[in-house]
């Protein structure tokens, strides 16, 4: 389907819309809500919520009830969007019927993204007793972001959880602590086959200023994953850690070029620390 006098898809057109933040935009989107064709009303449910309008969350409340997951999915995400926090009450409610996954994952990140404490209980039964890890993974960043006090040791037995969204997420929780249980558990994680994994062990060691966070970094260099020899150069910068220059060479001529500009703000970092050192 597309519009008159353009070869342009209309869903295109409807995005764009919402783009432009216009209210008056809001009729046109309504009636696209309406379309038999999927990438339509998931277009017009997310130009929705760019729109970021209170008022709008009425209107995309229903949506939650659409046929297809992909138009549920993303009713909650613009959900919170509009921020409109009695959006929560029925988010929650749609969990109980909800069979896919990838909205029920959806739908505790929205939660979070609202910021809504009154979801701290089904967030937390969700993290611990969903049978889906996205859902745990989504349910316990969702936690996180609402600054909920987490339990060490179910954090330390999900970084053991056989979902990488889980351990993820875990991971993020842990940065916020410290104690020996924690970085023995974190050294263990910097070796998991996941690189996502190790490039979050090793943000979380230098986080919380773990002994061993140096030397992780600088192992994370020799990596063969071009994002965790990244994370070792970030947390090289963030960690202030004293280092040869020398060590920085291969990854300066690194084959990827995330890597290579990485290193170079690191070498810059390193140079403008030894002359503030010298001056003072």
């Amino acid at each position: 389907m597309t519009t008159r006098g353009t070869d342009r898809p209309y869903a295109d057109e409807l995005i764009d819309l919402g783009l432009t933040r216009d209210a008056d935009n809001i009729p046109t989107l309504v009636r696209a809500l309406k379309s038999e064709q999927v990438q339509v009303r998931i277009a017009a449910v997310r130009a929705l919520g760019w729109l970021r309008k209170p008022t709008v969350a009425a209107l995309l409340l229903p949506m939650l009830n659409d046929q297809e997951p992909a138009v549920r999915r993303w009713t909650a995400s613009s959900l919170a969007l509009c921020g409109q926090m009695a959006s929560a009450s029925m988010l929650r409610a749609s969990m109980a019927d909800e069979s896919s996954p990838v909205v029920r994952a959806s739908i505790a990140r929205a939660l979070g993204w609202l910021g809504d404490q009154g979801s701290v209980d089904d967030l937390s039964r969700w993290a611990l007793h969903d049978s889906c890890g996205q859902v745990r993974g989504a349910s316990l960043q969702a936690l996180i972001r609402l600054n909920t006090p987490l339990d060490l040791a179910f954090l330390l037995t999900a970084c053991d959880d056989p979902d990488s969204a889980v351990r993820i997420q875990a991971l993020r929780g842990l940065a916020h602590g410290s104690g020996k249980e924690i970085e023995s558990t974190l050294d263990a994680c910097v070796l998991d086959p996941d690189p996502h994994i190790r490039v979050f062990a090793i943000r979380a060691l230098v986080a919380i200023g773990a002994a061993r966070a140096r030397e992780h970094c600088l192992l994370a260099l020799q990596d063969s994953n071009p994002g965790v020899r990244c994370a070792g150069l970030i947390g090289i910068r963030d960690g202030a850690f004293k280092l040869d220059g020398a060590i920085l060479l291969p990854c300066l001529q690194d084959s990827h070029p995330e890597v290579r500009q990485q290193a170079r703000l690191t070498k810059s970092a390193a140079e403008f620390s030894r002359v503030e050192t010298e001056r003072s």
